[in-house]
C-alpha cells in the first residue's frame, strides 16, 4: 500500500512538472509564461535570465516544442530593476504592459509604445529618472495610476485622442516636465495626475474632460497658459485642485460658448484670466492626414500631405498669430528655433493639430 501511495506521488509530481514545462519556457533571454494554450497561442514576459543586459527586442512571435506563439503581453515587474537596461524595442504584437513593468530601469532613455498597446499599468514606467522623452501609440485607451511618477527627465508629454483616463499620479513629481497635451478622448484626469510638476508651463485639455481630481496640478508654479476645449466646465474635486497659488500667475483659455460658464464656475474663476479666441472653437481635427514631424520639435517642424496653396497658421495658447503662409506644395518646414518650449497649434485650412515645441 505504502509502495503504490509512494507511486502515486511520483506520478503527480512529474505530471506538475510537465505542466510547469508547458505554460514557462526562455527563448533568448526572456522568459515567457503560456496565456493561450489555443489557437491563436499567446503568451506574455515575465523576465529576463540576465537582467543586466543593456538592450532587449520584444519579438512578434516565439516558438517553443514546434508551437509558435503571440507575444502579446509585458507582464507585472518583467523588467524591473533592469539597471543597465538602455534600449527597448516593444513589437506591435503587444497589447498590454503590467504593473511596474519596467519599474526603476534608471538608465533607460526613452521608450515608444506602439499602436497595438491598449493599456499601461500602475507604475509601469516608475522612477525612470533617465528618461526624457515617451511616445503613446494610438491605441492606448488608459495611463495607470503612477505610471510614469518620479521621471525626473521627461520634459514633454502628448496624450492622443484614444486615451481616456489618465491615473492618479501618473505623472506626478516629473519635475522638467514643461508641456503636456491631452487629446479629445479623455474623460478624467486622476488624482494627483501633475503634482508637484514644478515646471510645467503649458497644458492644454481636450474637449471631453469631465472631471479632473484632487491635487491634479498641485504646485505646478511655473503655469502660466492653461487650456481647456471642454464646453461645460469639468467638475473638480474637492476644492483643491489647483492649490499651490500658482493660478494668479496663469491666463485660462476656453472656448467662446463656454467663457461665462468658466469665469464663473468655482476654481475656474480664479485664472488670472479666463479668454477665449475664435480657432479655440475649431478642435484638433481627429484621424485628419496632416503629417506633423519631429513632435516634439526642436528648431523646425515639417507638415506634409498638404494641398499647394492652402492657409498655414500657427498660432500660441495665447491666441497670437507666430507665422502665416501659404502652401508651396504637398510639404513646409516651419523654423520653430524661436519658439520657447511649450504648445502650438497648426492650421492648415480647415484642420487644426498640435505641436510641441522642447529645446
Amino acid at each position: 500500500m505504502k509502495t503504490k501511495l509512494l507511486f502515486s506521488i511520483a506520478l503527480l509530481f512529474c505530471f506538475v512538472k510537465s505542466l510547469i514545462a508547458q505554460t514557462t519556457f526562455t527563448v533568448d533571454n526572456i522568459n515567457y509564461e503560456v496565456t493561450s494554450s489555443r489557437r491563436p497561442f499567446t503568451v506574455k514576459i515575465t523576465g529576463l535570465v540576465d537582467r543586466g543586459v543593456s538592450s532587449v527586442t520584444i519579438p512578434l512571435t516565439v516558438t517553443n516544442n514546434s508551437k509558435t506563439y503571440n507575444v502579446t503581453a509585458i507582464g507585472n515587474g518583467a523588467f524591473g530593476y533592469c539597471g543597465n537596461l538602455t534600449s527597448v524595442s516593444i513589437s506591435d504584437s503587444v497589447t498590454s504592459i503590467g504593473d511596474y513593468a519596467f519599474y526603476n530601469c534608471s538608465n533607460l532613455p526613452s521608450i515608444s509604445i506602439p499602436d497595438s498597446v491598449t493599456s499601461i499599468g500602475f507604475g509601469a514606467f516608475y522612477y525612470c529618472i533617465s528618461l526624457t522623452s515617451v511616445s503613446i501609440g494610438n491605441s492606448v485607451t488608459s495611463i495607470g495610476d503612477w505610471a510614469f511618477r518620479d521621471c525626473k527627465k521627461l520634459t514633454s508629454v502628448s496624450i492622443g485622442n484614444s486615451v481616456t483616463s489618465i491615473g492618479a499620479e501618473a505623472f506626478a513629481s516629473c519635475i522638467n516636465l514643461t508641456s503636456v497635451s491631452i487629446g479629445n478622448s479623455v474623460t478624467s484626469i486622476g488624482q494627483g495626475a501633475f503634482h508637484n510638476c514644478y515646471k510645467l508651463t503649458s497644458v492644454s485639455i481636450g474637449n471631453s474632460v469631465t472631471s479632473i481630481g484632487y491635487e491634479a496640478f498641485k504646485s505646478c508654479y511655473e503655469l502660466t497658459s492653461f487650456t481647456c476645449l471642454a464646453t461645460t466646465p469639468p467638475t473638480l474635486n474637492y476644492p483643491n485642485t489647483f492649490i499651490g497659488g500658482w493660478q494668479s500667475n496663469c491666463d485660462l483659455y476656453v472656448p467662446e460658448s463656454a467663457l461665462s460658464a468658466y469665469r464663473n464656475a468655482d476654481q475656474w474663476k480664479y485664472f488670472r484670466s479666463v479668454k477665449t479666441y475664435t480657432y479655440l472653437s475649431t478642435t484638433e481635427t481627429k484621424n485628419n492626414l496632416l503629417k506633423v514631424y519631429p513632435n516634439p520639435a526642436k528648431d523646425h517642424v515639417v507638415i506634409s500631405n498638404i494641398s499647394k496653396g492652402e492657409n498655414i497658421s500657427v498660432y500660441d495658447l495665447s491666441g497670437k498669430i507666430l507665422f502665416q503662409t501659404k502652401s508651396p506644395g504637398n510639404s513646409l518646414n516651419i523654423n520653430t528655433s524661436s519658439y520657447k518650449n511649450g504648445i502650438y497649434l497648426v492650421k492648415v485650412g480647415e484642420k487644426t493639430t498640435k505641436i510641441i515645441v522642447n529645446k
